[in-house]
C-alpha cells in the first residue's frame, strides 16, 4: 500500500514540475508583453493607460513567481498534504486563475479604448497578450489535474454530483431548465469566480407602483402583482435570458452569461418585444384593470461588465456588475421622459441588422458623462408606414440642425399627436434647444 502512495505522489511531483514549466513560460511571454506595452505607452506619452498598464504588469508577475514556487518542496508538501484532491486542484487553479483574469480584465478594457487613446500602434501586442491570456485559462483545468487512486475517484464522483446539485438549485430560478441542464453537464463552462464579458441588460419597471401599493389593500394588489412578476420571468426564461433580480414591480436581467451567447443583444431585443407583448395583454385583464395596472418601462443596453457570485460562500448571489448596469437602469427611466415603453441604447441596436429602430436621440443620462445614442424599436408593419418616414426626415433635419425641423416635428405631432417622441421634439424645439442631445435628470 505504501508504494502505490508513493507512486502516486512522485507522479503528482512530477506534474508539478511539468505544470511549473509549462506556466513559467507563458508567465514569462506574458511579463515580456507587458513590458513592452509599458515601454511603447511611455514612448507615446499614453499616461491616461499607466495604472491600468502597471496593474496588467502586476498580475503578469505575480503569476510568474506563483509558476515558480511550484519547486519549492515546502510549497508541494503543502499542496499534497491534504487528502481532497479535488479541493487541492480547485484551490491552485483559483490562485492562478486570479492574476490571468486580472491581465485579462484590464487588457480587454484597454483594447477597447485603443480609438479613444489614439494608441493604434498598440493593438498588435495587446492581442498577442490577450490572445496568450486566453490559451491560458482555457488550458488551466487540463493543466492542473492530479492522477486518483480509486479511492479518490469514487470521492471525485461524489463531489461531481454535489456541484451538479448546487448549480440546479443556485440556477433553477434564474435559468431557464434548458440551459440549466447544459451547465450541469458541463460544469466547466460556469465561472462563478467572475470573468468580464460582453452582455446585454434588460431592466422593466411599473409605472404607477407605488401608488398602485399606497391606494389598495395587499391582498387585493399582492396577487395581481405576482402573477405580473411570473409572467414576465416566464418570458425572460423562455428566451434563454439570466434572471438578476425582481425587486418590488421591477426585473432585472441580463443574456450573454453564464452560457455565452453572441446574439446576446439580438436575444434581449426579442425578449423586451416579448415583455412588451406580455404586459400589454396583462393590462386588459379584469382585475389588472380594476386596479388601473400602469404600463410597463423597458431599458435595454449592452456593455461590458463583471460577471459571477458577489454573494460569497455563505450567500449566492450570482449578478452582473459594472457600468452597463447603471446605463441600462437610466434607459429605462428615460422611458417616463420620452414617452416610450421601450428604450433601447445604440450599442444594442448596431448588433440587431435584422429589427427596425427608429432614432430617438442622444441622452445625456443622469450621473453619465457622456451621451448614448438610444432607439425605438418597431414592429415589421410600424416601420414601413408614412409615419416612420416622415419622422424620419424630421429627425435628419434636427440632426443638421436645420430650422426648418420645429416645422417638420409639428405638422407630424398634428397629425400623429400620439407619437410621443414628435411631441416631445416639437416641446425641445419650441424651447430653444437644437440637435439631438436630450439632458435627463433624475426621475
Amino acid at each position: 500500500m505504501s508504494e502505490t502512495v508513493e507512486i502516486g505522489t512522485r507522479t503528482r511531483q512530477a506534474l508539478l514540475v511539468n505544470l511549473r514549466q509549462k506556466l513559467l513560460a507563458s508567465a514569462d511571454a506574458l511579463v515580456s508583453y507587458s513590458e513592452l506595452l509599458r515601454e511603447q505607452a511611455e514612448e507615446l506619452n499614453l499616461h491616461e493607460m499607466f495604472a491600468d498598464l502597471d496593474q496588467i504588469l502586476s498580475a503578469a508577475r505575480e503569476l510568474f513567481q506563483q509558476a515558480d514556487k511550484l519547486s519549492d518542496k515546502r510549497v508541494t508538501a503543502r499542496l499534497f498534504e491534504n487528502a481532497d484532491l479535488e479541493q487541492t486542484e480547485r484551490q491552485l487553479r483559483h490562485d492562478l486563475r486570479t492574476p490571468i483574469n486580472a491581465i485579462k480584465g484590464y487588457g480587454e478594457m484597454l483594447l477597447e479604448d485603443l480609438d479613444e487613446f489614439c494608441a493604434h500602434d498598440l493593438r498588435p501586442d495587446f492581442e498577442k497578450l490577450l490572445s496568450e491570456t486566453n490559451r491560458l485559462l482555457s488550458d488551466l483545468d487540463s493543466l492542473v489535474k492530479f492522477p486518483r487512486s480509486g479511492l479518490e475517484s469514487k470521492q471525485w464522483s461524489e463531489e461531481e454530483r454535489q456541484q451538479r446539485r448546487f448549480i440546479r438549485q443556485a440556477f433553477s430560478r434564474l435559468l431557464s431548465s434548458s440551459v440549466v441542464d447544459q451547465l450541469v453537464s458541463d460544469p466547466s463552462k460556469l465561472s462563478l469566480g467572475g470573468e468580464r464579458l460582453d452582455i446585454t441588460c434588460v431592466f422593466t419597471d411599473l409605472a404607477g407602483f407605488t401608488s398602485l401599493v399606497e391606494t389598495h389593500e395587499p391582498t387585493v394588489v399582492l396577487p395581481v402583482l405576482n402573477r405580473y412578476l411570473e409572467g414576465l420571468r416566464r418570458v425572460f426564461l423562455e428566451h434563454n435570458g439570466t434572471i438578476d433580480k425582481i425587486v418590488g414591480d421591477a426585473l432585472n436581467g441580463f443574456f450573454g452569461a453564464p452560457l455565452k451567447q453572441p446574439d446576446h443583444a439580438l436575444r434581449a431585443i426579442r425578449c423586451a418585444l416579448a415583455l412588451e407583448h406580455y404586459a400589454l395583454s396583462f393590462q386588459t385583464q379584469t382585475d389588472a384593470t380594476a386596479l388601473d395596472f400602469g404600463v410597463t418601462r423597458i431599458g435595454v443596453h449592452s456593455g461590458c461588465a463583471v460577471v459571477g457570485n458577489f454573494g460569497g460562500d455563505s450567500f449566492f448571489d450570482y449578478t452582473a456588475r459594472g457600468d452597463v448596469i447603471n446605463a441600462t437602469a437610466g434607459m429605462e427611466r428615460a422611458n417616463q421622459h420620452l414617452g416610450t415603453t421601450i428604450c433601447v441604447s445604440g450599442s444594442t441596436a448596431s448588433q440587431c441588422p435584422d429589427i427596425a429602430f427608429r432614432p430617438i436621440g442622444h441622452l445625456l443620462l443622469n450621473g453619465q458623462s457622456q451621451s448614448i445614442e438610444a432607439f425605438e424599436p418597431l414592429s415589421e408593419v410600424n416601420a414601413q408606414s408614412p409615419e416612420i418616414s416622415d419622422y424620419l426626415d424630421a429627425y435628419r433635419l434636427m440632426e443638421k440642425g436645420d430650422a426648418n425641423a420645429l416645422l417638420a416635428f409639428t405638422d407630424l405631432a398634428n397629425r400623429y399627436p400620439d407619437d410621443s417622441l414628435a411631441v416631445l421634439h416639437v416641446h425641445r424645439l419650441a424651447q430653444g434647444q437644437t440637435g439631438t442631445l436630450i439632458v435627463l435628470g433624475e426621475k
